[in-house]
């Protein structure tokens, strides 16, 4: 018998209490399904010529690493120009202070995922592999050659570049010849006619390099290669962005389109697959690989939602890239409906060019059908539908139904030809994503128009969007011809495109800031993003696959090679700039843009930054400046700032200065509304309330080739603070036909000097009943089950109880803190403290807060006749952290380089935010998670305010919660096997256990075996007795030791009762209804079922239980292996008990869910779903999904099919795999038909 040892304080093992959020985007998104492990920063040694003296960093590292972690390298970082250190893979439980005290450790960063970069608008679901074909056919079903389209019309195509003026500077001579541009992306297809045509030298893609290769998804094994061709369709974007840095269609060729900079070279790095996303150390790879090939700057369009501009590994890595004279452009993030202070990693980054968005004026790619009612309807697509094309229209009313499977079916029933029915939907309802993903496969059409308000810019989805379904957009007022063409004609009424001309239209916001376009600034203050670019539905390159390879699309992923192309061309026209000081050129000469609906407001610099940028003043000013840009901070008083002007010309200037103010806006833009939330408040929440701006004087003169400085002071403007408000404008600096602007941004106010726990009314956030006057409504505690606040003591118990009568679980009746964080906090802990900690004078303390009447309470008692119950701990041994003790975490929100532990969300303040503790489980600050003991408690929030010390308990605003008494009825969910035991104690250690669903059991026999592991070696007595009387029925002395040696008993059980005899040869997994669950949420999720117990969510089992999950994958396994059984492993196939069948794309996810629980294991047999004739109408073709994935990839497993009858088959069925035929009958039945 292998003895394991096990040690936890106090009671059973946990679960981490979670953070849910109210306010949308305010916590990162992007979060792998596995772990993505770490970046270390090494300090490297002495070096002599470029060598380190003596054992290297890294050596050392690793020698000492190996004795304290589990881990393995991802890859090592050896070039100290540019980062040193290295990524580790390691447990989800690793210490951070344990990875800093190791030698040569400089600094830890978690290694961060980031989504792949879609466009906005895009109705593509979140999709990885086609499930409809075998994995590789996409890779393998192309052209021989690159073919693309050749559209002819009268569209203005480089609309974009006369925005900027780049067709005037292109008139000029420079085109970014000589220049190399590199850029980080999905790869690119250079194939394409206007990007060259082939790769290497001599070509435009001059070079690049493939980090991950087709099949990264961001968590897997990149397969990397020189060559960073993409050829997959869901790969489109690098070529996309390619094409706006550098793509010359030749003549003849395509819609006529041009790069900024079309005769500059590009250097392709792939860091992304054909889908899925990216870590951090594949991101700083390809940074440090295109700096080291000798590009003039580097691009990248990808980027993920941080908040603050601490705690970033790329700080190091992208200044050093810049000291060597290298630009770096970044998108600014797609993140415009969350509101202010959302900027994006790692455009945030002070070396880093920040780019916003703006729409185009023109949406490019329109063409007229032709209804045969004579009208004319104009539609977008990217190249016109098949002139020979003959289409009837069938009208989706979504009151009626019609989206609905049978429904849909019904009504283009009548239609025979269903590849030639186009169905007429809104593009802004559920109905329209709906039919994309299921209607095509039952009811056999492909074609989908959507309409849109005419009030609205037209955008269209991105070529593969939506698998065989082709979408059309058109207005609402074009659609209204369609209708009136079938209200004349009935099902007569067709739709043909004779026409092939391309025309545009006007987008009705055109030249404005897009309204997705992140806003800045950072948490810190700094103005990001800091310029912007067209942005909004441009035209471009996509890969060739479909023999298109164009695409329209919208984001500031599109912003960025715009602005990167820009920066190229003043690199040629003055080689010997600085990266700063090009930036400086590009943010002055921009052009500040009026909101969007407003006749007389600018768009705050907190989204546009400096304006649109001008290329052609870019190139052509003589007038530079020091500053272009002004971070005010927070303060309510006046400002004095300076700045530089330099006259590089050969004569004497004049220069009138002046100041443009832009709109204010608030970070609680409606306050006391029931939309706090809505998306759409930040739109409408531009006021025209503005600072003055006074200078020393109104004009100077600057000799040639000299310098002046200009002084000025900025008032911020008067305005309620409690709205959280910005104020911004921009410094004008005017010569003759010369317009230069200088943004600022600032607060004002000091948002140290302000409480940051809001006090005030949310009316969104009702809850009854209301507090006794003198206590604030917000913060609140509030029970889970019913959502009543809790104003006076509360008793909660854990778990909840089930109900005997219908034998369901009730709601979890967890204590609900919600809090509103109205100033930007790096630190904000709940924990758990003493009930008498404000009245006890041991304690001295005080907090800034109450949620209760303080007067109402003494040492011994609460409220009258209310006894508080002190847990038996001991202070002393626990957490003592900022001057105050505390039994343990509830919860943690940080941001920037703040540490945190494993309850830790990143935040961003300005938000309300709601924890709910489940279980009655903290944290301590040495890791340590524990149940904590039936007594009084209350939730003390602490919230670190601006610019506090977190080690000082001074500058920390404080809340203190009624009393929470916890009453913990089963100790040990959801691991209820682990205890500890003190050498030399005796006395009750206990497991508890009410019954399975109340079924009685008096007066029948039963025989119980109980088996314990661990490394007890003393007396032991088994007690059986009531729960309620605590009668005692049976006990008796334990412990007999198994004599089995050869077994590692990693499950608790008696392998040796069970081991090589229970006459099976295998072992079914995670098979039945749990695999199903009652739903998709609650499926049976394989890797939520690993690693420590403490650390697995559970589930709510399938027949009304929760499901602790304690029994999981990676226990699976061990169990077979004890009992000298083969595992049989049952998959989920996309169906759920409550008849939710995934289909198409949407079982993409679900698709590569299974191939990353296929590859740590060693299994023979895969069984593809549970009793799918259940779903039957969907499982030939879940079923096929699945085999066509994993039958490539693992060719030696037995593959089989689950059902209880042969009706839901696919036809063919595989050759290879088996059928798993449950059969469900009385006894009658078998004896009946034994001979079959």
């Amino acid at each position: 018998m292998k003895v394991q040892s096990f040690t936890l304080v106090a009671a059973a093992a946990l679960i981490t209490p979670g953070l849910a959020a109210f306010h949308p985007g305010a916590a990162i998104k992007a979060k792998p399904p596995v772990n993505t492990g770490f970046i270390i920063e090494l300090e490297p040694n002495a070096s002599i010529n470029g060598r380190e003296v003596g054992e290297d960093a890294h050596s050392a590292f690793h020698r000492r690493a190996e004795d304290v972690l589990d881990y393995s390298v991802r890859h090592e970082f050896k070039n100290p120009d540019y980062f040193y250190g290295l990524s580790i893979n390691a447990k989800d439980d690793t210490d951070v202070d344990t990875l800093l005290a190791l030698p040569q450790v400089k600094k830890v960063w978690p290694n961060k995922y980031y989504d792949r970069p879609v466009p906005v608008g895009s109705s593509r679901r979140s999709k990885t592999v086609n499930p409809s074909v075998p994995i590789g056919v996409q890779s393998v079903q192309l052209r021989a050659a690159a073919q693309v389209v050749t559209i002819n019309g009268t569209s203005d195509v480089l609309s974009s570049l006369k925005m900027t003026g780049a067709d005037k500077v292109h008139a000029q001579g420079l085109t970014g010849k000589g220049i190399k541009i590199g850029f980080l992306d999905t790869g690119v297809d250079w194939r394409h006619p206007a990007l060259g045509g082939g790769y290497g030298e001599g070509f435009k893609v001059a070079g690049g390099y493939d980090f991950v290769g087709d099949d990264f998804v961001g968590w897997n094994d990149p397969v990397p290669d020189d060559d960073p061709l993409t050829t997959c369709l869901e790969g489109g974007h690098g070529t996309h962005v390619a094409g706006i840095l550098a793509a010359k269609d030749p003549q003849g060729v395509g819609f006529g389109i041009s790069g900024v900079a079309p005769d500059a070279s590009l250097y392709a790095y792939r860091v992304l697959g054909c889908s899925g996303g990216v870590t951090d150390d594949i991101l700083m790879q390809g940074f440090e690989r295109a700096a080291s090939d000798g590009v003039d700057l580097i691009s990248m369009s990808i980027g993920e939602t941080t908040i603050w501009e601490g705690g970033s590994p790329y700080i190091p890595i992208l200044s050093k890239i810049q000291s060597q004279g290298i630009g770096i452009v970044i998108a600014a993030g797609n993140e415009g409906d969350t509101g202010l202070y959302v900027s994006s990693a790692p455009a945030q980054d002070p070396s880093a060019i920040s780019v916003g968005s703006v729409s185009d004026f023109h949406f490019a790619t329109v063409y007229n059908a032709a209804g045969s009612d004579g009208s004319t309807i104009e539609y977008g697509r990217v190249v016109p539908l098949n002139a020979s094309a003959h289409f009837n229209v069938f009208v989706a009313d979504d009151d009626n139904g019609e989206c609905v499977d049978q429904a849909w079916d019904d009504a283009i029933a009548s239609f025979p030809d269903k590849g030639s029915v186009v169905a007429l939907v809104t593009a802004r309802s559920d109905c329209y994503y709906d039919i994309l993903d299921a209607r095509s496969n039952s009811s056999g059409f492909t074609n989908v128009w959507a309409w849109f308000p005419d009030t609205s810019d037209m955008s269209i989805d991105e070529p593969g969007a939506n698998g065989a379904i082709d979408t059309v957009k058109v207005k609402k007022s074009e659609a209204s011809k369609i209708l009136a063409g079938i209200a004349k004609e009935g099902k007569n009424f067709t739709l043909t495109f004779e026409d092939q001309t391309v025309h545009q239209i006007d987008q009705p916001t055109g030249g404005t800031t897009s309204w997705f376009s992140t806003f800045g600034p950072t948490m810190e203050m700094s103005l990001k993003p800091q310029v912007s670019a067209p942005g909004g539905t441009i035209l471009s390159t996509w890969v060739t696959s479909n023999g298109w390879g164009y695409a329209v699309i919208s984001g500031t992923s599109m912003a960025t090679p715009h602005l990167a192309g820009c920066y190229a061309l003043v690199k040629q026209k003055y080689p010997n700039l600085s990266p700063k000081e090009i930036a400086r050129r590009l943010q002055s000469s921009a052009t500040p843009l009026k909101q969007y609906n407003a006749t007389d407001i600018l768009t705050t610099t907190a989204q546009q930054g400096s304006g649109l940028v001008n290329v052609l003043r870019a190139v052509t000013s003589e007038t530079v400046f020091s500053a272009t840009e002004f971070n005010l901070l927070d303060s309510a008083g006046p400002l004095d700032r300076n700045f530089t002007i330099e006259n590089l010309s050969s004569s004497p200037k004049t220069y009138t200065l002046g100041h443009k103010p832009a709109a204010e806006v608030n970070g609680l833009p409606n306050g006391n509304s029931l939309d706090i939330n809505d998306m759409f408040y930040w739109a409408l929440n531009f006021n025209p309330i503005y600072s003055e701006v006074t200078f020393t004087t109104s004009s100077l003169t600057v000799p040639a080739g000299g310098k002046a400085t200009v002084e000025f002071t900025i008032t911020p403007p008067t305005v309620d603070v409690s709205l959280l408000p910005t104020y911004s404008g921009l410094i004008t600096v005017t010569e003759g036909e010369e317009n230069f602007s200088i943004p600022y941004l600032g607060i004002p106010y000091a948002r140290g000097e302000l409480s940051n726990i809001y006090t005030g009314d949310l009316k969104n956030l009702d809850v009854s009943p209301v507090p006794p006057s003198g206590v604030p409504l917000l913060p609140f505690i509030s029970s889970s089950d019913a959502g009543i606040r809790n104003n006076d003591k509360t008793i909660f118990t854990f778990p909840a109880k089930k109900v005997a009568e219908n034998q369901t679980q009730t709601p979890d009746n967890d204590p609900v803190l919600t809090i509103f964080i109205d100033q930007p906090s790096a630190y904000v802990r709940f924990d758990a403290v003493p009930a008498d900690i404000a009245s006890n004078p041991a304690y001295n303390f005080t907090p800034s807060t109450y949620g209760y009447l303080p007067e109402s309470q003494t040492n011994a008692t609460v409220f009258a006749n209310t006894p508080v119950t002190t847990p038996p701990l001991d202070l002393g041994t626990l957490d003592h952290v900022a001057g105050l003790k505390s039994y343990g975490l509830v919860g943690l929100l940080w941001g920037g380089d703040v540490p945190h532990g494993t309850v830790a969300t990143n935040f961003r303040g300005y938000s309300v935010y709601s924890t709910d503790w489940s279980w009655g489980v903290v944290e301590l600050a040495n890791g340590t998670i524990y149940q904590l003991p039936n007594a009084d408690y209350r939730i003390l929030v602490r919230a670190l305010k601006w610019g506090g010390n977190m080690n000082s308990s001074t500058d920390y605003d404080s809340w203190l919660s009624p009393i929470i008494g916890v009453n913990i009825t089963d100790p040990g969910y959801p691991n209820p096997w682990l205890t500890h035991v003190e050498s030399g104690a005796s006395g009750q250690v206990g497991f508890f256990n009410e019954g399975y669903w109340g079924i009685p059991v008096d007066g029948s026999p039963h025989s119980h075996n109980i088996f314990i592991r661990g490394n007890y070696q003393g007396q032991m007595t088994w007690v059986l007795q009531s729960v309620s009387t605590f009668t005692e029925f049976h006990q008796r002395p334990l412990i007999t030791f198994s004599s089995l040696t050869d077994i590692e008993y990693r499950m608790i059980f008696d392998a040796e009762l069970v081991a090589g005899s229970s006459g099976e040869n295998f072992l079914r997994f995670a098979g039945g209804n749990n695999l199903e669950g009652p739903n998709v949420e609650n499926r049976w999720k394989w890797n939520e079922t690993i690693g420590a117990l403490a650390s697995r969510p559970g589930h709510q089992g399938a027949w009304g239980y929760p499901n602790t999950d304690a029994l999981g994958l990676h226990d699976y396994f061990e169990w077979c292996d004890d009992m000298q059984l083969e595992p049989f492993l049952d998959v989920y196939s996309g169906y759920s008990l409550d008849g939710t069948h995934i289909t198409g794309e949407d079982l993409g996810p679900f698709v590569d869910e299974l191939m990353r629980e296929l590859q740590p294991w060693s299994v023979k047999w895969v069984e593809i779903g549970n009793e799918d004739d259940f779903g039957r109408s969907s499982y030939p073709e879940r079923f096929a999904a699945f085999y066509n994935a994993i039958r490539p990839a693992y060719p030696e497993l037995q593959l089989i099919a689950s059902a209880t009858g042969f009706n839901c088959l696919p036809d063919p069925f595989p050759a290879d795999a088996w059928i798993d035929y449950h059969e469900y009958n009385v006894p009658e039945n078998y004896i009946v038909n034994f001979a079959q």
